[in-house]
């Protein structure tokens, strides 16, 4: 959890991103808004999303192994229908 609600700049700096001035607006991925990274070559792949006062990290990792494009697209799909509750 975050103190505030970040802006697009304010959420890339908050997950690293080397230029956040420069970076493009967060995908929309259903109720969140964020960022999806493919990393070594789709042997791994980092979502960071935001919603309100939330952060929310997933990394799927295929062990040296190429991720499926299907797969992708079944997480990115699994994501829109998460729901984010107060303690």
């Amino acid at each position: 959890m975050i103190p505030k609600p970040l802006t697009d700049r304010e959420f890339a700096a908050y997950i690293g991103e080397e230029e956040p001035d420069e970076a493009p607006p967060l995908k929309n991925f259903g109720p969140f808004r964020g960022r999806e990274w493919i990393v070594q070559g789709f042997t791994k792949l980092e979502w960071w999303l935001t919603k309100d006062r939330y952060v929310v990290h997933f990394i799927l990792s295929g062990h040296r192994q190429p991720l499926s494009e299907s797969l992708e697209a079944e997480i990115n799909a699994l994501i829109t229908t998460l729901q984010v509750r107060e303690p």
